[in-house]
Order: structure tokens, then C-alpha cells, then sequence
């Protein structure tokens, strides 16, 4: 169950207009007793679908269907999507070649259209030391809030591998800022009950909030030599556990980004890279100068599975979920009890439309006011990350938004009045009209 949600949690991101379905089969029971659904529950699920004839296996025996597809499952290999849109999968075994092609390939949906002469590592001044940077290295890898950090085998899993990683004396460098953001308050109790917390801290993965952080562009800054190395036309990176990677969502200044399992993106820090061979070349060395690589510290299926059936208990989900979620939603004013929104004008984060003023009626002497290209997404058309420098900017500053939240938090200036100036402000212009 986990892991088909996991899948169908992505789909929508690239745009898929199809849904993968299951039957209802023993261990979908199991799901939801695991996560402390009541019994009475689990049995009116069990006796809905078997009266469905759509319980068991062969559920879907007798079914016509206009095409099969057939999958072969050892052609399954470990994988990422990236640097820019989340439907472009790179085998792990090719990350390296493919993310070296795209610093040449033409400027574009998978390229930076650098040119040789840009290839070269450069050297920058922080604070009063002089730094070697060079594309791909990372800049944020985060273990975001998206749908896999409700999957506890693949949370478990990063888990396992940082203790493995800390035992063998391996360290993240840095230079890669570390986050941990997970969907859900029962992770961390299954964390905790494990003891994979403390090894995910000490590699700098701490617990930062539960929600959109990092993959919504809450990254706040970058650590200072990573910053310099962008504003000098260095290719950085990010790896996350998220959904989404469109270039300048994550940060404005990092231009690469790669969605990965929450366990890989725990490899890619500690590597601090992301043109790595990761079957041939190490991590990092332990103390006594040996090489660490992957493979000694990918935790083993069985490893997992016994952390799952063992730490992934009922009683978290009951006692997480029977807790008032925020104090702080609750103690918001309802304006007086109105089942009504009491729009502001003035409001930077919710504003009326203009549309909704207008008459309705025929559509007539209409103009095109984008001609767009393929993969425009809504994220190009109105950014859901930092604003920097510009109309926008200078907008909501007008308005009295402090700075630091218009340049750090998004989520604040959500109103229609900022859309096209916020699309003015991505990172490259992306429309055909002139």
C-alpha cells in the first residue's frame, strides 16, 4: 500500500491522466490496522470489497481489457529525476554522465547550454577564505514532506543508512545544507522508537516541521560558499525526497535538482555531489582512511522489513491523530462565525479575483497573452518560491511585507495581484510572443 501510494502520489506531478489501481488484498487490511484504524473500520472495508467481487487476487480475473502491459520486473534499477522536471528518470548508474551532458546540452528542459570554457571549477571569496567550487555539488539535500515521507520502509531506510553511515565515521560536508521535514508527527515516534533519529541529526537531518518546506521553496539561504559558487555561474545542486524539481522552485540559486528516495538523498549528502558514480567511486573515507561506498551501508531488504513490522506501530497513528493538530489554526479569528470569507484588498496572501467582478458573457476581441512551449507547468506561471529582486518584490514591499518574508517565505504572497509579476520574476523568460 505505501509504495503504490508513493507511486500514484508522483504521477500527477508529470502530468499523467491515468491512475494505477489494485485490488483489495489481504495486506491492504493490514495497512490499515498497521496505521490504527479501528477494526470495525478495517471489517466494513473488507466486507464492502468482497461483495464487490473485488477482494483478492483474482479479483480482476474475467476482466476484458483493450491493451496489457507487461513489466519486467529485473528491469527495475535504482533511479532519480531531474535536474528540471520530475518525469525525466536517470538510472542511478548514469547520474554522473547524464548531469555532466547537461551542463553542455542546449539551454532547455534538460540543459544549461554552458560552454566548455564554463566547465572549469572556480574559486570565490567566503569570508575572508578563499573556496574551490565546482558544478554538481550539492547545496540542499532534504528529506521533504512530499508523499514518500509517508512511506515507512523508504523513511526507515534513510534511517538505517545513517546509522550504518555514522558508524563507519562518515560525515556530511559543509557545504550541502541537511533538512528532515516529514509529512506526519508518527514518523518521528517511529524514528525515535528505532533509534534512527540520533544518526539522521549528527548527519544533519534534523526535524524541521512537518509540511511543505524545502520542496515548496522554503529553503531559506544556502550555506555562503554555495551562494557564491551560483553567483558565478556555478551549476549547484539539490537532491530531495520530493514531487516536484521545475528549475527555481527549490531555490532560485540552485539550478539542478534531482527527486530521489529519502535513503538516496541521505547518499548524495554525504557524497556532497551529484556527478558520482555511485557503484564505483565512495562516499567518503572512514577514520582509518578507508574508502566507504554505497554498498556497504544500503541497508539490506531485511533490515527494513524488520524495522517496519517492529517500530511502525498503531498506537502512534491513534495518538498523533486523536491530538488537536495546531493551536495556533484553532485560535485563529473566524471573522464573527460568517460561513463567509471577509475578503481584504489589501491582503497580500488572499484577494478577491478582478475576474469576479466582471459581467459574463461572450469572449470577443480577445488577445493571446501567453504563447507557451511544452512542460509549461503552473509553477512557471505563478512561481511558488522565493521573489527576488523586482515588480513583484517591489510590490509587496510596498505593501508592507518585510522583506525577509518575501524573499524567504512564499507562501505568504499567494493573491492574484502578484501572479504576473511573480511570473516576471523566475529565472529565465519562457514565453514565445514578441
Amino acid at each position: 500500500m505505501p509504495t503504490t501510494e508513493t507511486i500514484r502520489g508522483n504521477w500527477n506531478e508529470i502530468s499523467r491522466q491515468c491512475g494505477l489501481e489494485q485490488e483489495c488484498l489481504s495486506r491492504t487490511l493490514e495497512y490499515l490496522q498497521k496505521t490504527g484504524r479501528k477494526q470495525s473500520h478495517v471489517d466494513l472495508v473488507e466486507e464492502y470489497y468482497r461483495a464487490s467481487d473485488l477482494f483478492g487476487p483474482g479479483a480482476s480475473q474475467g476482466v476484458s481489457y483493450s491493451s496489457a502491459v507487461h513489466l519486467d520486473l529485473s528491469s527495475v534499477v535504482p533511479c532519480m529525476a531531474g535536474p528540471k522536471r520530475p518525469q525525466d528518470r536517470v538510472p542511478l548508474s548514469d547520474i554522473k554522465q547524464s548531469f555532466r551532458s547537461s551542463l553542455t546540452h542546449p539551454a532547455g528542459h534538460s540543459g544549461f547550454g554552458l560552454s566548455s570554457d564554463a566547465l572549469a571549477p572556480q574559486v570565490v571569496e567566503v569570508e575572508q577564505r578563499s573556496v574551490t567550487v565546482q558544478h554538481g555539488q550539492l547545496a540542499i539535500a532534504a528529506i521533504t514532506s512530499c508523499t514518500n515521507t509517508s512511506n515507512p520502509s523508504v523513511l526507515l531506510a534513510a534511517g538505517l543508512l545513517a546509522k550504518k553511515a555514522v558508524q563507519r565515521g562518515l560525515r556530511t560536508p559543509g557545504h550541502v545544507k541537511t533538512s528532515l521535514a516529514p509529512g506526519s508527527r508518527v514518523v518521528t515516534r517511529y524514528l525515535e522508537a528505532a533509534g534512527l533519529s540520533a544518526p539522521l541529526e549528527e548527519l544533519g537531518f534534523h526535524t524541521v516541521g512537518y509540511g511543505c518546506t524545502t520542496c515548496m521553496g522554503n529553503s531559506g539561504d544556502v550555506e555562503p560558499e554555495m551562494q557564491a559558487a551560483a553567483d558565478k555561474g556555478i551549476i549547484t545542486a539539490a537532491v530531495l525526497s520530493g514531487n516536484r524539481n521545475f528549475e527555481g522552485r527549490v531555490h532560485l540559486s540552485v539550478k539542478a535538482n534531482y527527486l530521489a528516495s529519502p535513503p538516496l538523498v541521505v547518499a548524495a549528502a554525504l557524497a556532497g555531489r551529484v556527478d558520482i558514480d555511485f557503484a564505483s567511486e565512495a562516499l567518503g573515507l572512514d577514520p582509518d582512511g578507508s574508502e566507504v561506498f554505497l554498498s556497504d551501508i544500503w541497508p539490506t531488504p531485511e533490515e527494513v522489513a524488520s524495522a517496519v513490522f517492529e517500530f511502525v506501530r498503531p498506537e502512534f497513528f491513534q495518538s498523533e491523530y486523536s491530538r488537536e493538530a495546531s493551536s495556533s489554526w484553532s485560535a485563529l479569528d473566524s471573522a464573527g462565525g460568517s460561513v463567509t470569507y471577509p475578503w481584504d484588498s489589501k491582503n497580500t496572501f488572499i484577494a478577491p479575483p478582478p475576474l469576479l467582478e466582471r459581467p459574463t458573457g461572450p469572449v470577443r476581441d480577445a488577445y493571446c497573452l501567453m504563447l507557451l512551449g511544452d512542460s509549461v507547468t503552473t509553477d512557471h506561471i505563478s512561481p511558488n518560491s522565493a521573489i527576488r529582486d523586482g515588480p513583484a518584490f517591489e510590490f509587496l514591499r510596498a505593501a508592507g511585507v518585510e522583506k525577509k518574508v518575501v524573499s524567504r517565505e512564499p507562501a505568504a504572497v499567494d493573491d492574484d495581484s502578484t501572479e504576473a509579476l511573480r511570473a516576471r520574476a523566475r529565472s529565465k523568460p519562457f514565453g514565445s510572443l514578441t
